[in-house]
């Protein structure tokens, strides 16, 4: 069995005469997480897409599990295990929290009826820390427990690898804390997190790895320390130095 869960090799999409992924390669092991970071247009939710289905690349092949998957859409993707999140949430706001997760699981997850579907959902609500929601309309949920719910969305998937897109973005300090909580609690589960993230105490607080866009092209790949003094991301995204806890040094 290859030791990369995932592996892109010169991916590259254009749309119309803008290149938003530019010949872009790395892989992914087993039990990994990486921090996607980079400046706003840099690529990182196309390259998501690209690799969950949305979006088929110009060039270049996506592998994963040793299967090649560039062209295949969203549905199949999700269906071999690759999960995702959506910066900008949109729940089915009329139908209940636990039937949200549950749609996920029956029609995403392999599961066969809807009881099964709704008893694996409630578990997955009370991973996530929102089983005293279960019964309420998804439009009446704050900002941070539609996050929650799409983190228990994906989870429904039983996938093994889950791209997390800007999950923390508009939180409270108290509401980030409970979400990297989550997260981590995620990767004990053995799956493999690809986090799309803005907040580099964040990024450094959980992240194994790191990887730098900047206008569509990988700039950067290593451990947090490395990556963060790298004087091609000071220039092109922080702007400062950072120390490993993501303390601004100076600037």
């Amino acid at each position: 069995m290859s030791q990369h869960l995932l592996q892109l090799q010169g991916v590259s999409l254009s749309f119309g005469g803008l290149k938003a992924l530019d010949n872009v390669s790395f892989t992914v092991r087993p039990g990994e997480i990486i921090g996607l970071i980079g400046p706003n247009g840099a690529g990182k939710t196309t390259l998501v897409n690209a690799c969950t289905g949305v979006h088929r690349p110009s060039k270049g092949r996506i592998v994963f599990e040793g299967m090649a998957i560039q062209g295949l859409p969203a549905w199949r993707v999700a269906h071999l295990g690759m999960a995702r999140t959506f910066q900008i949430v949109q729940p089915f706001p009329r139908m209940s929290v636990l039937d949200n997760v549950a749609a996920a699981a029956l029609f995403g997850g392999g599961i066969r009826n809807m009881r099964e579907a709704r008893e694996f959902a409630a578990a997955q609500l009370d991973f996530v820390g929102l089983e005293d929601q279960a019964g309420k309309p998804a439009a009446t949920l704050s900002l941070a427990h539609r996050k929650r719910l799409e983190l228990a969305k994906s989870l429904a998937l039983k996938p093994r690898l889950v791209w997390l897109d800007e999950v923390n973005a508009g939180l409270s300090s108290a509401d980030l804390d409970n979400t990297l909580s989550v997260i981590r609690r995620i990767a004990a589960r053995g799956i493999t997190i690809v986090m799309i993230e803005h907040l580099m105490k964040v990024v450094l607080g959980v992240s194994t790895r790191i990887l730098v866009l900047k206008n569509g092209a990988l700039i950067a790949d290593g451990e947090p320390a490395q990556v963060i003094s790298d004087p091609a991301v000071v220039e092109a995204y922080l702007g400062a130095h950072y120390t490993q806890d993501g303390e601004r040094i100076h600037g």
